[in-house]
């Protein structure tokens, strides 16, 4: 049995010291992750979350890859692909959502199924969704991953202190909390492209060695080979959690074509092409066959949000030929790119995840590394990122504007660790090169700079909480209560369909571009639409703008309802729920709601 003095001495040594502050940091995290939730977490707001959620839903139940969010455009391709099957009695297929989020979420929401059953549904007496709360839970620890690897990271290519303070920013970066409770993709992105750079870094390094007669250094070809499969794969998943990260394949591709031996450059190469073509393939060819096009309705991106397709027009048109109806003139493609650019190179570039760390990353691109490896990794950085922005320009569409900042389409973001290790990189070498003579005034710069860099979180976290429900326009229990009037097999329209579709069980019709042509086309022709919910989206639209100057408004429609409580006399849909007036409207063919008690 040990002593005192002996149990003391354990307690004391190196390793127990390292220990101690290993538990410390994992006690910081737990309360910071804790207090986070407490302070600032909130239900789903964002509209691109909500349709990944109820589509990894419906993947865990074993419907397959299909959603309840019916897009008008998506049912016309699907129609013209499937001899006129518009598959709208539950087996409506995705083509908008690239697959690999989704289908990791359904795995967590098939294993949490024993605690949150997959069919949980709103409750009235909790506020709190728990399916949201599992996804929410499940991204933050995505981000205390990203900051570990971050930290390891640093410390491979530069030093502890340049891992430590990365890492350390990272974790304590306002935005990327904001996303961890977004429920968006971007976080298994960054995880994704984090372990990329480091295979690529470890890549670089292997291969480039100053002696050449030393044989044990160098690296097999099944070595080679491994790497290579690795880094094609992982940049093959990158692209099927966001597509238009499938781009940075050109500079990974250069970068292992340049880092590899001699003789197997061109066999490395071709390994990543292979790879990456092998792991996106499959899907493209899903694509084409279901919606003729190779990345179905998000093929159309580059044309969202010109002069004909603007908001969610390219969701809401009646044909499968979008182009040749609404398709925009050959310079609005440029026009919008360079609109896109313009922005993204003020606003997004200087503060890439909301961080002035991203100023150092920017200030030091000219800053030469003497050790080896270092130059060439932030060049192949800087490459991916003007790739990167100059996809997001071109694919922009109204999710960006839903959401400015926290959307699925900030590419940029996702690169957020390398950046903050060269910009921790920058810091301490200006540091190093001031010299200063006490080591108190070092550390107490570190600190400041530090504390400087995570003031947003800290501005975040005071009082007062954030209101739990992102309303207007989302109350899940009213939801949940309006589609509880229809049977499976029925179908009504909103606003907000993806909504409906996560918090209401229930496939629901986007909304028609007018409530004339286009309701009528569908009602008559295609699939009785028997209910419209109409939301604060439709009904906060600015008067003259949205209301009485577009032909594709519910303006004259609900002026009418609102004015002079009347509805055009050839509309079928002539019953309101009075119960959500005036914020919201819904109408149904007939009184549903006095016969709804026992499927509520």
């Amino acid at each position: 049995m040990k002593t005192t003095q002996e149990f003391v001495n354990v307690i004391d040594s190196e390793n127990a010291v390292r220990w101690w502050k290993h538990l410390l940091i994992f006690l910081l995290g737990v309360c910071l992750f804790a207090f986070y939730n407490l302070q600032e977490y909130r239900n789903f707001s964002n509209s691109q979350a909500m349709d990944m959620a109820q589509l990894a839903r419906n993947i865990a139940q074993g419907k397959g890859y299909v959603t309840d969010n019916i897009r008008i455009s998506s049912m016309f391709m699907v129609a013209e692909q499937n001899h006129g099957d518009y598959m709208l009695n539950g087996n409506h297929p995705d083509i908008v959502n690239p697959p690999l989020y989704p289908v990791v979420l359904a795995g967590l929401m098939k294993a949490a199924s024993p605690i949150i059953p997959l069919d949980y549904s709103p409750q009235n007496s909790v506020f709190r969704f728990f399916p949201e709360m599992l996804i929410t839970f499940f991204n933050q620890a995505l981000l205390f991953l990203c900051a570990i690897l971050t930290y390891s990271l640093g410390k491979k290519m530069f030093d502890r202190e340049v891992g430590f303070f990365a890492a350390i920013v990272l974790i304590l970066n306002d935005m990327l909390w904001k996303f961890s409770i977004s429920g968006l993709p971007t976080l298994l992105s960054m995880l994704i492209l984090l372990i990329l750079f480091r295979l690529l870094y470890s890549f670089r390094i292997r291969n480039h060695t100053e002696n050449v007669n030393d044989l044990s250094s160098i690296p097999s070809i099944g070595w080679t080979l491994g790497k290579s499969f690795l880094i094609g794969l992982l940049v093959g998943a990158a692209c099927l959690t966001q597509y238009a990260l499938g781009w940075i394949i050109v500079p990974v591709l250069w970068y292992v074509m340049l880092s590899a031996r001699k003789s197997r450059k061109t066999i490395a190469g071709l390994t990543v092409l292979i790879i990456f073509a092998c792991v996106v393939a499959p899907w493209i060819t899903r694509n084409f066959m279901v919606s003729g096009m190779p990345f179905g309705l998000a093929t159309y991106a580059p044309a969202a949000e010109t002069s004909k397709l603007t908001d969610n027009v390219l969701e809401r048109v009646v044909t499968a030929d979008i182009l040749a109806y609404y398709g925009p003139e050959q310079n609005e493609y440029l026009s919008k790119m360079i609109d896109n650019l313009s922005d993204i190179f003020q606003n997004e570039v200087p503060k890439i995840a909301g961080s002035w760390l991203s100023v150092c990353f920017l200030a030091g691109i000219l800053l030469p590394f003497i050790a080896k490896g270092l130059n060439s990794t932030r060049f192949l950085l800087v490459i991916c990122l003007l790739l990167s922005a100059i996809a997001e320009a071109a694919t922009r569409t109204h999710l960006t504007k839903e959401s400015p900042g926290i959307n699925g389409e900030n590419l940029l973001v996702v690169f957020a660790p390398m950046v903050f290790i060269f910009g921790a990189a920058f810091i301490f070498t200006m540091i190093e090169e001031i010299n200063y003579e006490l080591p108190s005034i070092r550390k107490m710069i570190i600190w400041v700079t530090g504390g400087f860099l995570c003031l947003p979180l800290f501005v975040t976290l005071l009082p007062p909480a954030a209101q739990l429900m992102a309303w207007p326009p989302y109350h899940p229990q009213s939801i949940h209560r309006i589609s509880n009037f229809y049977k499976a097999e029925e179908m009504f329209a909103s606003d907000m369909p993806w909504a409906v579709a996560w918090y209401g069980h229930h496939s629901c019709m986007g909304l028609p571009l007018n409530p004339e042509k286009d309701f009528f086309k569908i009602n008559d022709d295609i699939y009785p639409i028997q209910g419209l919910y109409l939301t604060q989206l439709t009904l906060d639209q600015r008067f003259l703008t949205d209301f009485t100057k577009t032909s594709h408004s519910w303006g004259d429609f609900l002026l009418q309802f609102y004015g002079k409580g009347m509805l055009p006399g050839s509309f079928p849909l002539r019953n309101a729920l009075r119960d959500l007036l005036p914020d919201q409207v819904f109408l149904s063919d007939w009184e549903r709601w006095r016969f709804s008690s026992d499927r509520e």
